[in-house]
């Protein structure tokens, strides 16, 4: 959809660590991986949300939200759903 990856830094209590990430989404999640199943033709991770974040365009990167604070709600006009994708035939 045009927009390329961008480096961005992760803290946590190991310290920091750069990771890549799309800019502009509406929202981001971060995961910690618990565990991985056999699901028939594919895998099933199950895994735990440790943070969330936005996007600011002032830094370029994801400011963290503290727990308890949601994002701002998007509307389909200003966010990609997918359902929004499905109708388009993308995905």
């Amino acid at each position: 959809l045009g927009y390329a990856w961008v480096e961005g830094s992760v803290f946590s209590d190991e310290g920091e660590s750069s990771i890549n990430l799309l800019p502009r989404c509406a929202s981001y999640v971060k995961l910690k991986l618990l565990s991985v199943t056999e699901a028939g033709d594919h895998d099933l991770a199950l895994c735990e949300v440790t943070g969330t974040g936005v996007w600011d365009e002032g830094t370029g990167s994801v400011i963290n939200l503290a727990e308890g604070v949601s994002p701002t709600p998007h509307t389909p006009i200003s966010a990609l759903y997918s359902g929004q994708l499905r109708e388009e035939g993308i995905i």
